[in-house]
């Protein structure tokens, strides 16, 4: 009798432990890899010049960004592609349009020889482009080697450091905005371009 009650303790005992190993072996295993930052993760279109935290959140901030997008009422010391400084003047107002981009940005370069064509057309308007200088993806030889190659005609600025791009909330290229007489802007649009919605708020602007 004591040799088989030892028996069902052995057994229940050996039991036990079994299912302690099938459930300890059965949990989910956590990897921390801590070689991946949400910094790093960023936009594979390549229009993107800010990283994300968040890619998911992309759709739902693409709204915001577009209506936060501004010229900024400011006065900054840009350099040029002939190596000179020039002061541009945002805080007068003005019929203007302005673009954003970047030599790396291979969509841009369509946009730019768009607005090449356009700016002949629309006499009363001012036009500029402003290149983002961030000493990595875009320098000021790739800028001026771009500028060269596009056969850009448009008065064009280096934004180095980024600050009118940042003063602006730039996030996305190409980025456009139009204004008219009193400094209002009719429209801005970043991440895309719309030549027919461009052209039509051109034709507002040149009045």
């Amino acid at each position: 009798m004591k040799k088989q009650t030892w028996k069902y303790i052995f057994s229940f005992i050996l039991l036990i432990a079994v299912t302690a190993s099938i459930f300890y072996f059965s949990k989910p295993v956590k990897h921390n890899d801590s070689n991946t930052r949400p910094s790093e993760q960023v936009e594979e279109k390549g229009n993107q010049i800010i990283p994300k935290e968040d890619p998911k959140a992309e759709e739902e901030e693409t709204s915001q960004q577009i209506e936060t997008f501004h010229i900024p009422k400011d006065i900054y010391e840009l350099a040029t592609p002939t190596g000179e400084k020039e002061s541009v003047n945002f805080k007068v107002p003005e019929r203007r349009v302005v673009l954003y981009w970047a030599s790396w940005c291979e969509p841009c370069h369509t946009v730019v020889q768009e607005l090449n064509k356009l700016e002949a057309d629309y006499p009363n308007v001012k036009f500029y482009t402003i290149v983002g200088i961030d000493g990595e993806q875009e320098t000021i030889e790739t800028a001026t080697k771009a500028v060269k190659d596009l056969k850009v005609t448009i008065p064009t600025y280096f934004d180095e450091n980024l600050i009118v791009h940042n003063d602006s909330q730039i996030r996305r290229y190409s980025a456009i905005a139009i204004q008219d007489q009193k400094g209002k802007t009719l429209y801005s649009y970043q991440g895309g371009f719309d030549l027919l919605a461009v052209k039509q708020h051109l034709e507002t602007a040149n009045k």
